[in-house]
């Protein structure tokens, strides 16, 4: 939900995060034919609906408090709050210095 993003982005700076990047992207849910309400409009099956995405690479140890603290910041309760996508980074290489690894 874009509405959300600024509360998620300040809870996540509040637990330490740093490094993340927040891209606004246009997406359709796994809600099928349902209307769903956005902004006074009603949109269906093939429309695209405003979404934000926020990526950010974080060492595994952090991983679920920084899970737990998106969902506490973003959660409605409603259809739409959106998904947490978790995988592992194989190397970070800092462009500038030729620096390997994210820490």
């Amino acid at each position: 939900r874009p509405w959300r993003q600024e509360a998620v982005i300040e809870s996540l700076l509040d637990v330490g995060v740093r490094g993340m990047t927040a891209l606004p992207v246009k997406g359709i849910g796994v809600q099928g034919a349902v209307k769903e309400r956005f902004k006074g409009a009603e949109y269906g099956l093939n429309d695209l609906v405003d979404k934000i995405q926020i990526h950010m690479v974080v060492p595994r140890d952090q991983v679920q408090p920084i899970c737990d603290t998106v969902i506490a910041s973003a959660r409605t309760g409603e259809i739409g709050d959106g998904k947490i996508f978790v995988y592992p980074t194989a190397d970070v290489i800092r462009i500038r210095t030729k620096e390997r690894g994210a820490w």
